[in-house]
């Protein structure tokens, strides 16, 4: 009834020596040495057998037997197995070395363990690798009721360089780690318990003293003891407890006690300011105590958290933030901001407001808030976007599982904004939807507002209502252009412009601009009118003397001075050294950036000081020198006055106009341009040169011509 055996296998890639015997039970019958029994056969048979493991290549030997794996190394290993079947018991003990686990290199991995009646427990468990080191220890069963009791210590002096050993990727963060892992209860109800703790810890630029984290699972709770982070000013702690499970979505949806705590001590923003773009600037001191207790379905708040001597500043927002305050009280379902403020760019922000918090486990469709902000001649400079002045009300509203709502009432003056801002290139297309926004806003340019580009300088007023959403937003006001420059070949002087927004077009606006400019040889007055939706701009040209589009293109660029204009040639012989095309194109851009740099920004001031709603001044490098400006006489009715100096002599006109409706206005001017009595007259419609254009001819009059010009605008639906 006993079976011997001893075997030695071996080779240069390991050396198995195994000997032992097999006693079959007294009481089972052998039949030509079978045994026999209606169970396992083998139930009850005593084992006795040892086994020796040395230098045995895993590099030849797993993928021999089946096993794929990111795995090297070399195993020794010894083996003793007594007792009967099926729950012998065995002790034994196996070590890797030379060994590689993935990219992750092991100097030496040691085991020792034993067992019986099927519990198991590991004496000695030993991990050696470049950066880290640890240690297990303890006992399991197989049944899914054994108890466990298992422990692992870790400890890795730079966990940057374990992390790129193990992975080959950079981690822009270090320390020294230090952890206890402890597993307990059994496989159906089981306790996690672990403690961290990590020295000098640095992510980033950023640098810390010590971090301690205490966390422990049970019953479905996971219980956050203790989270503390001493930083290198001040310090937070935090602790809480919140119901759990161990499968997806790992959040216990009943209706459960929960707690939490955070304490913020002398927290100092300024240490944070290295996890944000280069050249930020942030300060500012956080203190507070804030706790939640009761349940997932019905929390409650109690505390405070403050905000002392904040500041910001950065290259994307260059209007520094001074002297922030923040005040918040928690008391029930309630978080009430106190006091906000904060001193922007000359001006303050004001504010007060409140959070409602509902069913936890709703997420943010149980959150409710109703915040307001006052604006106070606040100075943004956001640059290649918005330079400016800003006040009014801006308030963020929601009731719960609704969108949120931006609503306020905004007036920007003295404000600058690049052309490239409008012309900013939009991101890829996305398939996710737009965050549920709505709007109630209504925005109103006053002063001094300008928008500028190379070839571009428009002072604009008006206002806009923006309703809707953010998937859908509808746009309904208009803004009109106050004076202005742009550049098409040549500098024109903008007359009027007109931006409106009808609500059924969405955010397309429509367009309705005049500018105007002289050639002066032949002297031609061009007017370029602007018309239509955004989206598909019609441009027309007018002159007088009258020429046709191509004819007034061909002027523009100064092909007369070569001849290629059909129909038009110069007055006066061309010089030596006489202009080209290119030439003409160069001094009209030249013409507009001086203009731009020197006397926009004196026009606006001095408008404000004399008390016109626009001064515009004008000076070409080549000569000549205009002005013009207009003062609003009632609601309706408005004055302007203009005069030009240069080459074709002097030129007055003075205009009143009123605006009876939105679609009728009625216009008087008066010009001189000359030293012949003005008549009253029209010119007539056969003449060969065609119908004069009465528009253009009040804003630029002829040379040498003087005159009244009686306009009535009607404009049809």
């Amino acid at each position: 009834r006993t079976i011997a055996a001893a075997t030695t296998v071996g080779g240069v890639h390991g050396r198995l020596a195994a000997a032992g015997t097999m006693t079959l039970p007294a009481q089972v019958p052998l039949v030509r040495g079978m045994a026999l029994r209606a169970t396992n056969p083998l139930d009850g048979t005593a084992l006795d057998a040892h086994a020796t493991l040395a230098g045995l290549d895993l590099t030849t030997w797993l993928p021999a037997v089946g096993v794929v794996a990111p795995v090297t190394g070399h195993v020794d290993a010894d083996v003793r197995v007594r007792g009967a079947l099926p729950q012998p018991a065995f002790a034994g003990t196996a070590s890797l070395h030379q060994a590689t686990v993935g990219r992750m290199p092991i100097d030496r991995v040691d085991l020792a363990a034993r067992g019986a009646g099927g519990q198991f427990r590991i004496t000695r468990g030993h991990l050696d690798a470049p950066g880290l080191v640890a240690d297990a220890n303890g006992g399991f069963g197989l049944g899914t009721r054994d108890p466990l009791d298992l422990t692992l210590r870790a400890h890795s002096p730079d966990v940057a360089a374990l992390y790129a050993r193990a992975t080959g990727a950079t981690l822009d963060a270090s320390g020294a780690l230090d952890t206890t892992l402890s597993v307990s209860g059994t496989r159906t109800a089981p306790v996690v318990h672990d403690v961290l703790d990590l020295d000098n810890p640095r992510f980033r630029q950023m640098n810390a003293r010590h971090t301690h984290v205490d966390v422990a699972y049970d019953d479905r709770r996971l219980t956050l003891r203790q989270a503390a982070v001493d930083l290198l000013a001040g310090r937070v702690e935090a602790s809480a407890e919140v119901p759990a499970t161990l499968t997806p979505p790992f959040v216990d949806t009943h209706d459960a006690p929960l707690a939490a705590h955070l304490v913020a001590q002398g927290v100092d923003l300024g240490q944070f300011a290295t996890l944000l773009p280069k050249n930020t600037k942030l300060g500012g001191i956080i203190d507070g105590d804030v706790a939640v207790a009761g349940t997932t379905a019905n929390p409650a708040l109690r505390g405070n958290l403050q905000l002392a001597k904040g500041s910001f500043v950065n290259p994307d927002v260059a209007s520094e933030i001074r002297n922030g305050t923040m005040q918040i009280a928690f008391a029930g379902h309630q978080a009430r901001l106190t006091t906000l403020h904060a001193d922007v760019g000359g001006g303050a922000v004001d504010g007060n407001g409140s959070v409602h918090v509902g069913d936890l486990r709703s997420g943010f469709n149980a959150v409710a808030f109703d915040l307001t902000t006052r604006e106070k001649n606040v100075g943004l400079d956001i640059p290649k976007l918005f330079r400016g002045k800003l006040d009014g009300t801006l308030a963020l509203r929601r009731t719960a599982g609704a969108p949120v709502l931006v609503a306020g009432d905004l007036a920007f003056a003295h404000s600058r904004i690049p052309l490239t801002a409008l012309l900013l290139a939009k991101g890829g297309p996305s398939n996710a939807p737009p965050p549920p926004v709505a709007f109630d806003l209504h925005v109103a340019a006053t002063t001094d507002n300008r928008l500028q580009g190379p070839a571009v300088d428009v002072g604009a007023t008006g206002n806009v209502s923006i309703t809707g959403t953010l998937a859908n937003p509808v746009l309904d006001g208009s803004f009109a252009s106050t004076d202005g420059t742009l550049s098409l070949y040549r500098t024109f002087v903008l007359q009027k412009a007109n931006v409106a927004f009808d609500p059924s077009n969405g955010i397309v606006p429509n367009v309705d601009a005049t500018a105007t400019t002289h050639v002066p040889d032949p002297s031609t007055d061009v007017l370029l009118h602007v018309h239509g939706p955004a989206t598909g701009l019609a441009l027309d040209f007018a002159s007088d003397p009258s020429y046709d589009r191509e004819q007034i293109l061909g002027l523009l660029v100064g092909a007369q001075n070569l001849g290629a204009i059909p129909g038009v040639a110069r007055t006066t012989p061309t010089t030596a050294s006489g202009g080209n095309p290119l030439q003409g194109v160069a001094v009209g851009y030249i013409d507009q950036r001086f203009t731009q740099q020197l006397f926009e920004p004196f026009s606006s001031s001095l408008a404000t000081a004399l008390g016109f709603d626009t001064l515009s001044l004008n000076a070409g490098l080549t000569g000549g020198f205009s002005a013009s400006a207009s003062r609003r006489l009632g609601k309706n009715l408005e004055t302007s006055f203009s005069e030009a100096n240069g080459t074709e002599g002097q030129r007055q006109s003075v205009g009143l106009a009123y605006n009876v409706n939105n679609a009728t206005a009625i216009q008087l001017t008066l010009f001189d341009a000359g030293t012949q009595p003005r008549t009253i007259g029209v010119t007539s419609p056969l003449a060969p040169t065609g119908p004069t254009n009465f528009e253009l001819q009040s804003l630029a009059p002829t040379p040498g011509t003087s005159g009244y010009v009686f306009t009535y605008v009607h404009r049809f639906p």
